[in-house]
């Protein structure tokens, strides 16, 4: 069975001059892809797939508030360098489109069968943001909406 997996950042300040960077570790395979775009795009493939539940599921998660959108990565399903689409147009930088990027994410997003292992659907509205969130496993689920 196959999982849903982050690649973690980190921050770098450089003290002598106050640079900040973003840091991740590089991500070994065969083949590095961008899944979904921060504007309603997704590849068509198992991992786009996945990565648009995802987006859905951050965004049911959040009460609205936010959807994680942007995700590459390898092969083998460990995501890497998203980008955060919140309320907040101040936070998370340029590519925080707000509320019109989570509108362009859903004229083009279809539920799939990742949507509904992730429980995004609509009778679950009364969990709360801060509920711990069971890892699921999502060999056997996957059927091309």
């Amino acid at each position: 069975q196959r999982a849903f997996n982050f690649l973690l950042p980190w921050t770098l300040c450089v003290p002598q001059s106050g640079e900040i960077f973003g840091m991740e570790f590089l991500l070994q395979g065969d083949t590095y892809r961008k899944y979904s775009n921060n504007a309603g795009w997704r590849h068509d493939s198992e991992d786009g797939f996945m990565a648009a539940a995802f987006s859905h599921f951050s965004h049911f998660m959040t009460l609205g508030r936010s959807m994680v959108v942007d995700m590459q990565g390898v092969s083998g399903w460990c995501f890497t360098d998203r980008q955060v689409h919140s309320s907040d147009r101040k936070a998370f930088g340029q590519g925080n489109l707000g509320e019109h990027g989570m509108q362009q994410f859903y004229m083009t997003h279809q539920c799939n069968s990742f949507c509904k292992a992730l429980r995004t659907s609509p009778e679950l509205v009364e969990l709360q943001p801060n509920q711990l969130v069971q890892r699921v496993e999502l060999g056997s689920l996957y059927k091309k909406a």
